[in-house]
């Protein structure tokens, strides 16, 4: 059977690899129109600069909650400042980008030296505990990977279409080779800092907190996808450091939810090999048309054209039954039964549960193919599908559902786990679409976004990468295969 896609040279995360030129070549996601992402966009990273502090850093200041404990983590916040400035398309050799890096190698949430906090193990005696963070580290290794993303130099379509014609993860590591020596030293440090630091299964600041726990979903988000950015890097992480994440999710993830009607999940539906062997199809099918059509005057209605002529085949018909039952399974911050003291942790909610997503479907995609999948495939994909039916389940963008606090926080992982697992329709909710909208209509005249106890600085930079579609997706492939639309759920063409 042969579908068609109607919007098929959409690449979800394209932005990633290709900045803002190729949403005017090939329009945007959702129906939000790109012009006033970009302007809200540009107006917040300009406020992000005007707050940059002289010594290069970025510095929380207030009475909240949240921003008493961000205070604590100078080096974390520049780094994710960094992170969203360079996901706007600001030049990382731009003077106020080279000095935030310079800060972050001398903060002291980011020292590397000094002993690992394991449960039960003291420090030798006249030597103190590590200062590094697992948010500061895992932030600066996004930093770092995004500072050598490829960018386009160039709007002329040739140069775009090459650009789109090289795989994103091609793209990612060929940037990355042109890294400054120094800065390649201090990225494997931090990823040998994150690897040394996880702890039974997953990861903490690291050390106990008030609640006694050793480890908890919001520090592992993190470093996973930390992770995740330096293995697709080319980087070797021990195949135990997935194991052990996986192990955690799958045991404490709720045991059982209401049904939720079946939609589709295309990261935990279909194999990541079929799902890159769409996506060089997809190229192929691609290239094939531009023979065809030729790209010396690609006009918009030669563009829209071109769009509607892609066809390949429906891999739900060979992976996907659409009797899969899903039931609205979620995750807590720590385990089950580890916070006597602090029910309110355990409970599930949605932040959390965007962590259990993202961090599965990451496990999905490195160990796929290796004997250690074949023991956990069936439960990990299903505890996917059952994540993403407890986001659409419990659908909101106003708030972090079943959990006080932490918005802008839960927004940005809900952009992680509809990147990750390729999905844009959470049952019958457009997350992106009504995300992007509720940004839109709440941004400060300054630029700014701001929330009651969270911090101006990183609740703007959280707003950002939701716009931007910060995440790097496992594939490439044509927005509507990502979706549900078109090839997951359309007319037959």
């Amino acid at each position: 059977m042969r579908w068609l896609f109607v919007t098929a040279l959409m690449w979800f995360g394209v932005c990633v690899a290709l900045g803002d030129d190729m949403d005017d070549l090939f329009g945007s996601n959702s129906g939000i129109d790109p012009k006033k992402v970009d302007a809200a966009v540009k107006r917040a990273a300009q406020w992000l600069l005007s707050k940059q502090n002289a010594n290069g850093s970025w510095t929380v200041s207030g009475k909240g909650q949240l921003q008493e404990i961000e205070s604590h983590y100078p080096g974390g916040v520049t780094a994710l400042m960094l992170y969203a400035l360079l996901k706007t398309g600001i030049s990382p050799k731009d003077p106020r980008i080279v000095k935030g890096f310079e800060f972050c190698r001398g903060a002291p949430d980011l020292r590397l030296s000094g002993d690992v906090l394991r449960p039960g193990v003291a420090p030798q005696s006249g030597q103190g505990f590590t200062s590094a963070r697992t948010y500061s580290v895992s932030c600066m290794i996004l930093a770092l990977a995004a500072k050598y993303q490829p960018r386009v130099g160039s709007k002329k379509p040739r140069h775009l279409i090459k650009k789109l014609m090289t795989s994103a993860e091609k793209q990612l590591r060929l940037g990355f080779q042109k890294a400054d020596p120094r800065d390649k030293q201090f990225f494997s440090e931090l990823v040998e800092w994150l690897i040394k630091t996880q702890q039974t299964n997953i990861w903490r600041y690291p050390g106990p907190a008030q609640d006694g726990n050793w480890e908890d979903a919001s520090n592992t988000q993190y470093a996973m996808l930390a992770l995740y950015t330096a293995w697709r890097l080319g980087y070797r992480i021990p195949q135990t450091v997935w194991e052990k994440v996986v192990q955690w999710f799958l045991k404490n993830q709720d045991k059982d939810g209401p049904k939720v009607k079946w939609f589709p999940v295309p990261g935990a539906d279909i194999p990541i090999k079929e799902l890159k062997k769409l996506e060089k199809k997809s190229l192929s099918e691609f290239r094939r048309m531009l023979r065809k059509m030729g790209t010396g005057d690609l006009t918009p209605e030669r563009v829209k054209k071109l769009r509607t002529s892609v066809v390949i085949d429906d891999p739900y018909k060979k992976f996907g039954p659409e009797k899969t039952e899903m039931r609205a399974r979620g995750w807590g911050y720590v385990r089950r039964g580890g916070a006597p003291k602090f029910p309110s942790f355990e409970h599930t909610c949605g932040s959390m549960t965007t962590s259990g997503i993202a961090a599965l479907m990451i496990c999905k995609t490195v160990l796929e193919g290796s004997p250690i999948w074949r023991k956990y495939k069936k439960r990990v994909e299903q505890a996917i599908r059952d994540g993403v039916a407890w986001l659409a389940h419990n659908f909101t963008v106003s708030s972090n559902p079943n959990k006080g606090g932490y918005h802008f926080y839960y927004l940005y992982g809900m952009e992680r786990a509809g990147v990750l697992t390729l999905t844009r329709l959470f049952g019958k909710h457009d997350w992106y679409k009504e995300g992007a909208e509720f940004l839109l209509a709440r941004q400060q005249p300054d630029g700014s976004w701001r929330e009651m106890g969270d911090s101006p600085l990183v609740a703007t930079a959280f707003a950002i990468l939701f716009l931007k579609k910060a995440t790097a997706p496992v594939v490439r492939i044509p927005r509507d295969v990502a979706t549900g639309a078109g090839m997951f759920g359309n007319k037959k063409k």
